[in-house]
């Protein structure tokens, strides 16, 4: 099983104290480990961008995914801020000038010509 770059530190600062008291406490911690990793990955960082920027969360997690595959790290790091500028950019362009154009009465379009 090989790890990323980024998690060998914690993961061995984590487990090797533990496999030096015994192999199951070792266990134990990788198992906990991976799902604090997991928890926060998946459900928490997600829900906390969705709550500030109003990004949907499988929307930021397809986004991580399909740039993360298309362009590795980097793709990874800048998904959630090109997702988020991309979707401001759609409610700004799209929905206030667009929607809200078509909106108003014929009276107020025709003033603003």
């Amino acid at each position: 099983m090989t790890t990323s770059g980024f998690m060998k530190h914690p993961i061995s600062v984590s487990i090797k104290p533990a496999a030096a008291q015994s192999p199951v406490l070792a266990a134990w911690v990788a198992l906990l480990f991976l799902t604090i990793q997991l928890l926060e990955g998946n459900v928490i960082a997600p829900w906390i961008q969705k709550r500030t920027v109003s990004l949907p969360p499988a929307l930021t997690i397809l986004s991580q995914t399909v740039l993360g595959t298309l362009f590795g790290l980097i793709g990874l790091i800048v998904a959630t801020p090109l997702i988020a500028v991309l979707l401001v950019a759609v409610r700004m362009i799209y929905v206030e000038a667009f929607l809200e154009r078509e909106s108003r009465p014929a009276s107020l379009v025709e003033e603003h010509h």
